[in-house]
This record gives structure tokens, C-alpha cells and sequence, in this order.
């Protein structure tokens, strides 16, 4: 039960992995969670009582599942029994944040209460289990967004990098770029939590509106920033990093808080470093990728930021 499963950043593809577009997620292990029975210290109880409520929702929606005949890899009698006796995620991945915090509670819950037939023995499964895995994850991470990709459970049970293409998906490994390694890929905590689902609501409606511009641009040169980054090209995959962020703040300005829209144009213009959303935006980190950290770090020094990979 103290399996620790860990948060994840979806470098590449926010929303456009919703609409069979290419998507990069890597696992973070700055923040994880394990599952736990009861909490022994005075001052998690609280916490451990709202996760445990968490994983009473959840049941239901498993239940409901099951009876469809769509998730038959849960041991759902035995997640009753712990849950009625106070099981709990006990994790330090901040909600509402774009890292995952469902998706590693996904499948720590997974991992921990599926059947033996459904079990995974390999730690770099074949593609056709990876498939159904995501499907699986698909389905659960459903009631914390209203609708999911299964990415982020199965980047979080993995614990790999994942290349997301249309619907499949594979494992892949993180390139070398320069020696040098001036460059970054950063964090910067908005102080704001947020619900992914009626980010995911505006996103959709927007889709089905103007769905030649945001397949054209913005999912576009998405793909051509995963290209650049998985072939350790630094110089294209700024440029391509560069439409992206400038297409967000021209067309999904709702998802950025207002007080970081001023700091989203400065990187812009200065080409200091380019700002894009974090999950589905609207709060918590906002991602950040630049060519040069030190400059940037100075530049941010008002703001709490986060190193995640160094380019």
C-alpha cells in the first residue's frame, strides 16, 4: 500500500489530445501520493477525511461502470471495505493545479484493487496494453473532469514519458540536448486553484466554432514542438513554442488568469521565454519554456517558480 505514484506535466498537446492531436507527458517527481488506511497524525486528519470522501465518490461511479460492463478490472468489494474503513490518498500534489492530482489517485487506486487477470507485470508493457490501460483510465479519471484522455493516470502508473499520437499512445525517452543545457522548462505557481471542467466546456465549444484555426495553429505547431523536442532541437522547438503560447493569448485568453496576461506578453516580446497553459489552464502552474534559465529566473524573481527539465 505505500507504492508512491507521482505527478505528471503534459509538455506538449493540452486540449489538442482531446481532438486525436499529438500530446508529451513526462512523470514530475516533485510531488506524489500513496495510498493510506488511517492517519495517524492529528493534524492530516482533516486531509485524510476529504480524500476519503473523494474515494466515496468515486465508488459510485465505478459501480456504474461495472453495470455498463466498461470496467471490469476493479475489485470494487474490496475498495468498499477499505474506503468504509478510512482509506485515503495521501499525496502532495496540489489540486487544481495541472500536474496530475487525480490522475496519480487514478492509479494508485488501480494499481492497488485491479484483478489479477488485468495485472501488469512489465514495466514497459506492449503497445496493445498501454491502449487498454489508457481506455481504462479514460473512464475513471472521468468523474473529476467530465471528460479525459487517460492520460495523466497513465503517465502517473507508468511512470514514463508518453508519446500521445491520435489515439495511440507509446513510450518514448527524453533526448539530450546541447552540453550546455542553458535552457529550461519551468513551473510558475499561479496561486490559483482551479476545476478543469468548465475549462475543458470552453475549450470544446470554441472547437466546434473555429476548429480550422485551432487544428491549423495551434495543434500544429504543438506537433512541431514535440518534434523538435524529441529530436533535442532547441532552435526549432523555440520557435514552435513561440505560436503556441502567442495563439493562446490571442484565442484562449479566458484560460489565463488576467494578472499573469501582462507577464504572457513580456515573454512574448522580449523572447526571453514563452508562457503556455498547464493542464487546462485557468489557474494553478502555469508552464514556462526558455532559452536561457539564469536570465529568466532574474527575470521572475517576484513569481514561484520551478525548474522541471534543463534544454
Amino acid at each position: 500500500m505505500k507504492e508512491t505514484f507521482y505527478s505528471k506535466v503534459l509538455l506538449f498537446g493540452e486540449y489538442g489530445i482531446m481532438q486525436q492531436g499529438t500530446g508529451l507527458s513526462i512523470p514530475c517527481k516533485d510531488y506524489g501520493g500513496v495510498l493510506q488506511k488511517s492517519s495517524t497524525s492529528a493534524k492530516d486528519k482533516d486531509k485524510a477525511l476529504a480524500s476519503n470522501l473523494q474515494l466515496k465518490r468515486l465508488i459510485p461511479h465505478i459501480e456504474k461502470l461495472q453495470s455498463e460492463g466498461s470496467l471490469t478490472e476493479i475489485d470494487l468489494n474490496a475498495l468498499h471495505r477499505d474506503v468504509k474503513d478510512g482509506l485515503y490518498f495521501d499525496s502532495e500534489i496540489p489540486q487544481g493545479y495541472g500536474i496530475g492530482s487525480s490522475g496519480a489517485l487514478c492509479a494508485a487506486i488501480y494499481n492497488l484493487y485491479c484483478l489479477e487477470e488485468f495485472k501488469i507485470s512489465s514495466a514497459n508493457p506492449p503497445l496493445e496494453q498501454i491502449q487498454k490501460l489508457k481506455k481504462t483510465f479514460s473512464k475513471m479519471e472521468r468523474l473529476f473532469h467530465g471528460k479525459s484522455s487517460g492520460v495523466d493516470p497513465l503517465t502517473c502508473y507508468l511512470n514514463r514519458p508518453l508519446l500521445i499520437q491520435n489515439d495511440d499512445v507509446e513510450s518514448v525517452c527524453l533526448p539530450n540536448f546541447s552540453e550546455k543545457k542553458q535552457g529550461a522548462v519551468f513551473l510558475i505557481d499561479s496561486g490559483i486553484q482551479r476545476k478543469s471542467e468548465p475549462l475543458v466546456h470552453f475549450f470544446l465549444e470554441k472547437y466546434k466554432k473555429h476548429s480550422g484555426p485551432v487544428t491549423k495553429v495551434f495543434m500544429h505547431h504543438s506537433h512541431l514542438a514535440i518534434n523538435s523536442f524529441l529530436s533535442g532541437d532547441a532552435k526549432c522547438l523555440f520557435l514552435s513554442i513561440r505560436e503556441v503560447s502567442s495563439f493562446v493569448l490571442q484565442n484562449l485568453r479566458p484560460m489565463i488568469p488576467p494578472q499573469f496576461i501582462k507577464l504572457w506578453k513580456m515573454g512574448l516580446e522580449t523572447k526571453s521565454f514563452y508562457l503556455k497553459l498547464c493542464g487546462a489552464g485557468g489557474g494553478g502552474y502555469i508552464l514556462g519554456f526558455t532559452p536561457d534559465w539564469d536570465r529568466t529566473r532574474v527575470l521572475l524573481n517576484r513569481f514561484d517558480t520551478k525548474l522541471i527539465l534543463t534544454i
